[in-house]
């Protein structure tokens, strides 16, 4: 990966304001929005998401201003209605990745350790997000950790 890779992955926005960029390209106001949701959620097949139907202006607002993050439900009728894809609406998603990060410890608690030393080590060594990528991206060779079987 090129130096100028490294800078076209990180986010430019919050999946918030990103929403609200590609509803007010699409000139949707914001009451409008909210209604689309709200029919679409009621229209749905699956019953629990027909009844969830309280998607208020201050629910979208609250989204696009970051105080609230939408379901994944909710991620998709936001896709639907702004004709964009949920992936294209994740990739601005700029959250840790909390739930992500708890299923690897679950799978195997060294993760845990992993991500607490990585975690120490950017805190010690004052990284930015650009000097991380860079040295993932750079770090093509698997270590080779020796091992009883290795010295045989």
């Amino acid at each position: 990966m090129k130096p100028s890779d490294l800078t076209r992955e990180l986010p430019e926005t919050t999946l918030g304001l990103y929403i609200r960029d590609l509803r007010t390209q699409k000139r949707i106001p914001l009451r409008t929005f909210a209604k689309k949701l709200a029919e679409l959620s009621r229209n749905s097949t699956d019953p629990e998401y027909a009844r969830a139907t309280n998607y208020s202006p201050g629910f979208i607002s609250d989204i696009e201003n970051g105080r609230r993050y939408p379901s994944e439900r909710v991620l998709e009728l936001i896709a639907e209605i702004l004709d964009v894809t949920v992936e294209d609406l994740r990739n601005n998603d700029n959250r840790m990745p909390t739930e992500d990060l708890q299923r690897l410890h679950a799978i195997n608690p060294m993760f845990g350790f992993a991500f607490r030393r990585a975690v120490n080590f950017i805190k010690s060594e004052k990284l930015s997000p650009e000097d991380v990528l860079r040295r993932l991206s750079s770090d093509t060779q698997p270590h080779h950790i020796n091992n009883e079987h290795d010295q045989q």
